[in-house]
């Protein structure tokens, strides 16, 4: 009997020794880099595991890659770095490794994806699949927002932050703009989708801003507050702001820019 105890204990310990795990994570993700926190896959079948959620395409920078531990290493890199994998499918790479450069996958699109990472004898089979876009209701010329309205503003705001809308997007208004029907708006731009785009008043106005921090269930925020919260590099020109009111405790705060 103890024999067969030892016996069923060390093959436990082996099968716990050689049971693998695959996390995700980078700023594509909802978790950004940090590996403590890296989104686990599910195993669907032996040494094939899956993931579906929201994966971030909103900028060259953004990437994510494999982790086999909430560590660093060993790692699963991309075959290429940078390779844009929603665009070409899947990716046959190496297997998990403690050594290789830094790289990560790229994506171009926002969208709800389905990753599948299958183990196989001398190499992994990394596949992405996309499952569901987003709808972004604006108009566009030549690839250019059109904005001419409150709910135009809104929208534009809001899936921007949500990063669904690129970052580096340009902006033409193409009308005044009242903002009095927004009972609390919501800043252009965050700590982590920071605007970095044209954005071009054509000389129009935009009026009765009202930011409410505590209305959007900010007590506090360590963003900014105005018409932008979050910037860097851009362009915002030809525009006037028209009564701007901004109650919330936060760090900067403009009727234009915050930070």
């Amino acid at each position: 009997m103890k024999k067969l105890f030892t016996f069923l204990f060390a093959l436990a310990c082996f099968a716990g020794m050689n049971a693998r795990e695959v996390y995700l994570v980078g700023d594509a993700t909802s978790i950004g880099w940090d590996a403590g926190k890296a989104l686990q896959m599910t195993e669907v079948e032996t040494d094939v595991f899956e993931w579906t959620g929201v994966l971030y395409g909103t900028g060259s920078q953004e990437g994510f890659k494999l982790l086999t531990q909430k560590d660093w290493n060993p790692a699963i890199h991309p075959s290429v770095g940078g390779l844009v994998l929603n665009e070409v499918g899947s990716d046959v790479t190496k297997l998990p490794s403690s050594e290789g450069p830094d790289t990560k996958w790229t994506l171009s699109e926002t969208a709800e994806y389905k990753l599948r990472v299958t183990f196989r004898t001398e190499d992994v089979l990394v596949e992405l699949e996309k499952i569901s876009g987003f709808e972004i209701d604006l108009p566009v010329v030549d690839g250019v927002f059109q904005l001419s309205t409150a709910q135009h503003l809104e929208t534009f705001a809001k899936k921007l932050n949500e990063r669904i809308i690129l970052n580096n997007s340009n902006v033409v208004l193409t009308q005044d703009i009242d903002l009095s029907s927004i009972a609390a708006w919501t800043a252009i731009g965050t700590d982590i989708q920071k605007y970095t785009g044209t954005f071009d008043g054509q000389g129009y106005t935009i009026s009765n801003l009202y930011q409410n921090g505590w209305a959007l269930g900010l007590s506090y925020s360590t963003e900014g507050g105005g018409l932008f919260a979050s910037v860097v590099d851009a362009t915002i020109r030809n525009l006037t702001i028209d009564n701007a009111e901004i109650v919330m405790e936060c760090i900067d705060m403009g009727a234009v820019v915050g930070y």
